[in-house]
């Protein structure tokens, strides 16, 4: 079974330490999707198109390797259901 990650993000704007991430989690899972948020409440500095055109042209150097990020489209992700019996956070 392919190991699949999910890296969420606002990516407003990508910085060295979302790229660091990337580097490293390609070599954790076998597909890494890259998905930039869109929230309604908030006012971004850069459009979601703009975002992800720098997703894109930062990342495209990753993307040449195996496990590669995908970039499809602006996602809004919504939050996990809190499972019992696991650690909340303070």
């Amino acid at each position: 079974m392919p190991r699949i990650a999910l890296y969420p993000g606002s990516f407003d704007p990508v910085t060295n330490g979302h790229l660091d991430v990337v580097r490293h989690a390609v070599i954790l899972c076998d597909r890494l999707m890259v998905a930039v948020g869109v929230n309604s409440s908030k006012k971004p500095l850069f459009s979601t198109e703009e975002r992800l055109a720098m997703v894109r042209a930062v990342f495209a150097p990753v993307a040449q390797r195996p496990a590669a990020p995908s970039i499809a489209r602006p996602m809004t992700i919504s939050p996990l259901p809190r499972r019992k019996n696991t650690a909340q956070r303070s």
